[in-house]
């Protein structure tokens, strides 16, 4: 049975004086806590029987409903206060919450006061909102001077203010002062409250929104009582009418063009340089937005061209064939080429006729204006180009938007604990559109931030796509949501804003900053890791150094970080053969650099290193060698040993043709062996000390035989290197048995083309140390040495693949994290393996096994380039079959014009007759190549190879120049002249010679 509010706070009177008559004092802190910790049916201050979703939710909220589900609470304190974590399950239990409309008062509660804030203020209607709803859009008074309460339940641990979750931009703060407030509890008594006055400042409209359409605009869509559940349907209902009228293939055309216009005259030609005209600053026009940071571009005019086959294209003026890199632009087959053409030439009339007809039709530059944003927003432009009178420009967003007398009063209590409730007062209608919910309410805020925190350290590289791809996040977020789909929420389904990629992005990087790491995510992020570890476990450390170096030659310092445990250290320390290598797209900004080796024990790649670096100077490298071999030696007491130096330590190092990184590894061999004064066992009249960087290179330093091959391989597939004998020379330099003739090779390049020599010239001038890194007999490593080092740097390639799954295009702090967890499973697989025998895979990768793969990828390689060679092959095949097709008819055409005396017709078809023999020649030659190649077992028509191509009779009565190929029958008077069509004397006999032999076949149906 429901009771009258009149009764309810009769009750609840009566129980407030029976409890101050028993000598309670309700005004005191923990009385108030006991009162909210009891049911709320008889303590209510509002005198409401509902429950709530926590007791203290309850006591100060009458009308939250009841929650479908949700566990009662874990404590006593939070009993006492449902705490932070509390209000925000339920304000995420509540997002997608509907207020209600207003209650007005009745006559009754009138008469009795029980609309008056105080006796100066009363309010038209009132709304009681559940503990933790979010009110984005609260409803306001429908005519001026109207006002309705709005009464929110609070927690008073940390109060939410809920007019922080209006999307409405509130300005114009007069400051708090002190007042009372009769409807913070429903007794009706008068509460001391600080208020605080606000004003909606509305919404931004574009320049170019037109009093006329800004009238309709705020006579249309000015409101009084919206909910999000309504704006969305409005929105939905006004995008299907966009959506009929954008759909438009005119209007898909036209905004193309002119939006293809705007951009080329907005960034055009951006070459300010040699030839140019003097460059203007882009921020001195009227397209420039003032965020944007000032650029230089070319001040040339754009000019519309046509080329010979009728297309057009655009073009810089300072364009020439000495200054390509000015703008040139020919893919313009997708624009309206009559409109495009009245744009550049600035034909007044055509351009008006164009945009006319489409604003006749509601779109184009001269279409009224309907857009509008809401005032936190920070866009300075309107996307829409418009149309002045000198010029296409983007409209401003009003800095000063349109003016709104919706008002608002809060009131808080000055003792939240006694009284948890604020009452927020709404006056007068809003004259403008409802902004759009682009703002995220801190409680929903709040909750994302406490759903990341279950990331842990993986939020350093979190992205709102990463974040949805996150299973402890995922999990969290399900949970957190109350989701049963069995297809995963989107970050939308929170909040709204959060749809916006950038603006989840954003908050994601204000949480990241503010809490887990507050130095960042970059190199300073890196150095605050750095000094965390310091005072960590020595066992845990992985940053091991973090700064700027100083660089001989460099103007700024370069940023080096090196990574590597005190295991990694003891494991380097014990090494013989490494290889390293550098990767480029793992941490944005930074290269990182690699070390691995491999451990025979556990049949496994270890890494050994890891460091990220700006630069790849040898002296770069050098610092950077020095850095990781000094930490290993603070973690194992012993410094690095090469055997060329020491008798023992490492043996082989294997790398690619990096110069910056070989000589670097010189130079920091040279330092470490400048204190030994022993004489070189390879070279006795030089002591070690002496050594050279290169000398020292050439005693334990391999280069990778696949970075090796495929840069010649490059070198062939680009044409730039054609001769095989050249090639085959290029390859035979990388060998470990004794070349049958090296300098007759290094002649044989020398002798080829410009690539060729340039090639050899980089390997013996340029990088010394290639040479003897590639050809065993060359250098200093002995034989047994040699072969047990590794010639490729597949482990350190394969190991950069594996890091690479982790992520990519990460912050630098991320990169650390993610390898460092990388590097942590990679040792405790190992030890696994030591202790328990328990290997990675079934079949641990042993000599026997990594020999069978390496033959089995050989032949399936093998056998898909046959593959390829064949295809190549068959289309060649008919490729060549066409051509002899076409030169038969040519041959035909050509002696119709001669018979028939057309000398014009006759120099048209020998034009074609010799064109199309020079491509038979081509491609025949390249035919016999690729079956070569191939494997030949190919079904294909074998080519005819005897016998003459065509036979051609000169008539005795012509003059003409007979064009003759080796395979022409020339029967008749022939004479030969200087015809431009005519081939070289050496590809034909004496005019008395009527034979002439073609080694390659003969056209179909010759005999």
């Amino acid at each position: 049975m429901s009771s009258s509010p009149a009764l309810d706070a009769e009750l609840v009177h009566k129980a407030r004086s029976l409890l101050a008559a028993s000598g309670i004092d309700l005004s005191n802190e923990r009385v108030v806590r006991a009162i909210l910790a009891q049911p709320c049916d008889l303590f209510s201050p509002l005198g409401n029987a509902a429950a709530s979703s926590t007791p203290g939710a309850a006591a100060a909220n009458p009308t939250a409903p009841v929650p479908a589900q949700g566990p009662p609470p874990a404590s006593a304190a939070e009993a006492e206060n449902p705490g932070l974590r509390e209000y925000l399950a339920e304000a995420v239990r509540l997002r997608k919450y509907e207020p209600p409309p207003a209650r007005a008062f009745t006559p009754e509660e009138i008469a009795a006061k029980r609309n008056a804030i105080n006796h100066k203020t009363k309010v038209h209607a009132l709304i009681d909102h559940p503990f933790g709803a979010v009110v984005e859009y609260p409803q306001t008074g429908t005519a001026a001077g109207e006002i309705i309460a709005h009464r929110f339940p609070v927690d008073p641990e940390r109060p939410f203010m809920p007019y922080h979750s209006f999307q409405y931009s509130l300005g114009g703060n007069c400051g708090a002062h002190d007042a009372k407030c009769s409807l913070i509890n429903e007794d009706g008594k008068p509460v001391e409250c600080k208020v605080y006055s606000y004003q909606c400042t509305g919404v931004r409209a574009c320049s170019f929104h037109g009093d006329n359409a800004s009238g309709r605009a705020e006579g249309q869509h000015s409101h009084s009582f919206t909910s999000p559940s309504r704006q969305a349907a409005l929105r939905e209902a006004q995008m299907r009418t966009h959506e009929a009228t954008a759909s438009d293939a005119e209007r898909e055309v036209f905004m193309r063009t002119l939006a293809f216009y705007c951009s080329v005259q907005h960034d055009g030609c951006t070459v300010a340089g040699e030839g140019a005209a003097e460059p203007s600053e882009a921020g001195t026009g009227p397209h420039h937005d003032v965020r944007a940071p000032l650029k230089s571009r070319c001040s040339g005019k754009l000019v519309l061209k046509t080329d010979r086959n009728g297309k057009s294209f655009i073009r810089c003026e300072h364009w020439a064939t000495t200054q390509r890199t000015h703008l040139e632009y020919r893919n313009l087959q997708d624009y309206d080429i009559s409109y495009l053409t009245a744009l550049i030439d600035d034909d007044a009339d055509a351009i008006q006729e164009h945009e006319q007809h489409a604003a006749t039709k509601g779109y184009g530059p001269l279409a009224p204006c309907d857009h509008t944003r809401s005032c936190r927003s920070q866009a300075q432009r309107c996307p829409t180009w418009h149309r002045t009178k000198d010029c296409l420009t983007r409209g401003n967003m009003l800095e000063e938007p349109h003016s709104c007398e919706s008002k608002f009063r809060i009131y808080v209590p000055n003792d939240l604990y006694t009284n948890p409730n604020i009452v927020v007062t709404c006056i007068g209608p809003h004259s403008h559109a409802a902004p759009e919910r682009s703002m995220t309410p801190p409680p929903f805020r709040e909750a994302f931030k406490s759903m990341l925190s279950s990331m842990d350290w993986r939020l350093a590289d979190a992205t709102p796509l990463r974040v949805v791809q996150d299973g402890g996040f995922m999990s969290s977020f399900r949970r957190a949501l109350r989701w049963t789909d069995p297809r995963d929420p989107t970050l939308s389904e929170l909040h709204p804003s959060l749809g916006n990629l950038d603006h989840a992005g954003y908050i994601i990087d204000k949480i990241r900053s503010t809490s887990t790491f507050p130095c960042g995510t970059d190199f300073e992020g890196a150095q605050h890791m750095y000094r965390q570890q310091l005072d960590g476990p020595e066992e845990q450390r992985y940053v091991r150094f973090a700064e700027a170096v100083p660089i001989p030659g460099r103007k700024d310092p370069v940023r080096l970080i090196v990574c590597m445990s005190p295991e990694q250290s003891r494991a380097l320390s014990q090494q013989k053969r490494v290889q390293t290598d550098i990767a480029f797209n793992r941490v944005k900004g930074f290269l990182e650099f690699e070390m691995v080796a491999w451990d025979a024990v556990n049949s496994q790649s270890i890494t050994l290193c890891r460091a990220f670096t700006e630069c790849q100077s040898a002296e770069a490298h050098f610092a950077l060698f020095r850095i990781i071999f000094q930490i290993m030696k603070d973690d194992t007491g012993c410094g690095v040993r090469f055997r060329h130096i020491h008798g023992d330590g490492l043996e082989i190092w294997t790398a690619d043709e990096h110069k910056g990184q070989a000589l670097g590894l010189g130079m920091f061999a040279v330092e470490v062996a400048r204190e030994v004064q022993t004489a070189d066992p390879y070279e006795p009249d030089k002591r070690i000390c002496d050594l050279t960087p290169y000398e020292h290179l050439a005693r334990f330093f391999r280069l990778c035989i696949v970075h090796f091959k495929r840069n010649v391989r490059q070198l062939v597939q680009k044409g730039e290197v054609t001769d095989p004998q050249v090639i085959d020379a290029m390859y035979s330099l990388a060998a470990t048995q004794p070349h049958r003739d090296f300098k007759r090779a290094t002649d044989i390049i020398r002798a080829g083309n410009t690539k060729a020599r340039n090639w050899l010239y980089d390997k013996e001038v340029l990088a010394p140390f290639a040479l003897p890194a590639l050809y065993q007999p060359l250098s200093k490593i002995p034989l047994h040495i040699w072969l047990a080092g590794a010639s490729t740097s597949n482990g350190v390639e394969q190991a950069h693949r594996n890091v690479n799954r982790d992520g990519k295009g990460l912050p630098l702090v991320g990169g650390i994290q993610r390898g460092m967890h990388h590097d942590v499973r990679e040792a405790r697989s190992g030890a696994v393996a030591r202790t328990e025998n328990i290997q990675k895979r079934y079949r641990p990768a042993t000599h026997a096994l990594r020999q069978n793969r390496t033959l089995q990828r050989h032949a399936n390689v093998s056998s898909k380039k046959r593959a390829r060679e064949d295809e190549n092959t068959a289309t060649l095949h008919a490729k060549v079959r066409t051509l002899e097709a076409r030169v038969s008819e040519s041959a035909n055409a050509f002696q119709r014009a001669l018979t028939s005396g057309d000398q014009g017709a006759a120099s048209t078809a020998a034009q074609y007759l010799h064109g199309y023999e020079a491509q038979l020649a081509a491609e025949t030659a390249a035919f016999h190549l690729a079956s070569a190649r191939g494997t030949g077992s190919l079904p294909l028509s074998p080519l005819r190879n005897n016998g003459q191509l065509y036979h051609i009779t000169v008539p005795s009565s012509s003059s003409h120049e007979v064009p003759v190929h080796k395979r022409a029958r020339l029967e008749g008077p022939t004479s030969f002249g200087s015809m431009p069509f005519l081939p070289p004397a050496s590809a034909f006999a004496l005019p008395d010679y009527d034979l002439f032999q073609f080694p390659y076949g003969t056209f179909p149906g010759e005999t």
